[in-house]
């Protein structure tokens, strides 16, 4: 299967269950949702459902080029499960998914010297030559 392939099965993975949390929502507000009050505006609407097909196309192309999953179904379940997916991944990198991870910088410790038999035997009796004077 070739990414392509992948990307426009997980699209419909994604839109297979866009699909369905739109008709709960039709039947919740007995209409259009955008139309009621409380409800999001079209416009952000379906930017969400764009950025949804475009994040279940994209991980099931990476899914499927980089082996993890195979086939048809393998890219449909990924495009299906993309929001959990790269929740669960981001999860795995706290400090870079927290908002404040701009002003963490790395700062280097101090090279430490290797320790040797006579380094670790002067330590250990005070100095060199039994260290007692």
């Amino acid at each position: 299967m070739t990414w392509v392939l992948a990307a426009a099965v997980g699209c419909f993975g994604g839109f297979a269950v866009e699909g369905l949390q739109f008709v709960a929502a039709v039947r919740r507000c007995k209409g259009w949702p955008w139309r009621r009050r409380g409800e999001p505006p079209f416009g952000p609407f379906i930017t969400s459902v764009v950025i949804r097909l475009g994040v279940s196309g994209g991980v099931a192309a990476i899914a499927v080029e980089s082996g993890v999953v195979n086939g048809t179904f393998g890219a449909f379940a990924a495009g299906v499960a993309a929001p959990l997916i790269v929740e669960q991944l981001a999860r795995q990198i706290p400090a870079l998914a927290s908002p404040d991870a701009a002003a963490q910088t790395f700062v280097p410790q101090q090279p430490r010297q290797p320790v040797t038999e006579t380094a670790a035997a002067s330590q250990s009796t005070g100095g060199p030559g039994g260290g007692q004077a």
